[in-house]
């Protein structure tokens, strides 16, 4: 297990992941502990929602925040 930060660009930790002959199971830490710290699966599917983060403002917050500075 390789537990780190992934950069966006296929590293962890400034260690490349070799997408093409591995099958990486990735998940962020809090969620793995939440589903009880399983054993490997599978590798993941790629994420069409990456990019969001815990504790991100909501869309409301956002526009708040936007009609403040007019």
């Amino acid at each position: 297990m390789l537990e780190g930060e992934y950069d966006g660009y296929g590293r962890v930790n400034d260690e490349e992941i070799n997408w093409h002959l591995e099958e990486p199971e990735m998940w962020h830490k809090v969620c793995w502990e939440n589903a009880g710290k399983p054993e490997y699966s599978g590798g993941s599917d790629s994420a069409e929602d990456q990019g969001f983060f815990y504790n991100d403002p909501t869309d409301e917050e956002l526009m708040e925040a936007i009609r403040a500075t007019e």
